[in-house]
């Protein structure tokens, strides 16, 4: 039933709805007869799509997040999402409807995800499912619940899991065992500080070969658009690149020439290249690492020789300083020792020398 409220400081009408878990609302432009009549006729049309729009199913959900999260996000974005909601389903039958899914058959769920894969697993999972919650509830508003149960869920203990970061020595060893493509690959990851996909879809039409800039495109951003940045390019991954330009165009033409680096099965860019590093680890005799943790490795290696935290964030393509301060955490801690180190060592200077005397 509509009724007045103070809306920024002004007496309104609202026009409300209770739906299951909730209510739908609306707020009309003053205390005028006028408005109370809209905010009466809206309240009648909303109730009205309410009857005539069926109960909204999981099955409809998935398929409808999913269709906008392929065109929205990154393909390994989409894949974590669509196991995440497939693992939904499966558990409660892509028949069941979505407003009968109370809080209780969330934290049924998510305990026994926590037994099969752990905490972390879990917590996954309740960060997709809560968006593709609130996603409902935005997009088809007529027929979605207005409550969030998995956000209602707190989350679940866990273990927190450090990422492997190579030294720099290690790294190299990967380097010279690599030949090829291959080598001038990690040297392009290493020289930029780039992700993954940054590098493998890379395209010579990037390399400001003039200037001496390399322009990375990603989807890292707000709202997923694909964005790029000119960043300095290195006097010596200039030349690697030239080098393997020249190759590429003495195989394959300069007509034939759109990406830097291409899969020879097939012609194409890279997608994933599965294996590839944990098998060049395996050769070189170190320890596992990722392509991000290369990432993390020109980060700190830059920040030992005195690259200031505005430049390292620069580098990184960093909204966020804070995302950049977590690249740089151990490297604090590193600096941190040295200090404890130096002050321990003048006050064991200072306590010794009586004693010496």
């Amino acid at each position: 039933m509509a009724y007045l409220r103070v809306f920024r400081g002004k007496r309104r009408w609202q026009g409300e709805v209770h739906i299951v878990h909730g209510r739908c609302s609306k707020i009309f432009p003053d205390d005028s007869d006028l408005s109370k009549r809209q905010a009466e006729n809206w309240e009648d049309e909303i109730r009205n799509e309410l009857r005539n729009y069926p109960p909204l199913s999981i099955q409809e959900l998935v398929e409808n997040y999913l269709e906008f999260a392929k065109a929205q996000y990154l393909e390994n974005t989409y894949q974590e999402k669509k196991r995440a909601l497939g693992r939904f389903e499966r558990f409660f039958g892509v028949q069941k409807e979505v407003k009968a899914v109370g809080l209780d058959d969330c934290l049924k769920y998510l305990q026994g995800q926590v037994f099969k894969r752990g905490g972390n697993a879990a917590n996954r999972d309740r960060k997709e499912l809560g968006a593709a919650w609130e996603w409902g509830k935005k997009y088809l508003t007529s027929r979605f619940v207005r409550h969030n149960p998995w956000h209602e869920v707190r989350k679940w203990k866990c273990e927190q899991v450090e990422k492997y970061i190579p030294s720099v020595a290690d790294f190299q060893k990967v380097v010279d065992v690599a030949t090829g493509q291959d080598k001038v690959m990690l040297l392009a990851f290493q020289h930029t500080a780039a992700r993954r996909s940054e590098i493998f879809q890379l395209k010579w039409s990037d390399i400001g070969w003039e200037h001496g800039f390399i322009r990375l495109w990603t989807r890292k951003r707000n709202h997923g658009n694909r964005e790029f940045d000119w960043l300095p390019m290195t006097q010596e991954l200039n030349d690697v690149l030239t080098r393997w330009w020249i190759e590429q165009a003495g195989e394959i033409g300069v007509d034939g020439l759109e990406y830097v680096f291409v899969n020879p099965r097939n012609g194409k860019r890279f997608q994933f290249r599965k294996d590839f590093l944990k098998n060049l680890c395996l050769r070189a005799g170190v320890k596992r690492f990722s392509w991000h943790s290369i990432r993390h490795m020109s980060a700190r290696n830059m920040y030992r020789h005195g690259a200031t935290f505005g430049t390292i964030q620069t580098l990184l393509r960093h909204k966020s300083p804070k995302t950049t301060s977590e690249y740089l955490k151990k490297v604090g801690d590193e600096s941190a020792r040295k200090s404890m180190n130096e002050l321990l060592t003048r006050r064991d200077v200072k306590s010794a020398g009586p004693n010496c005397m």
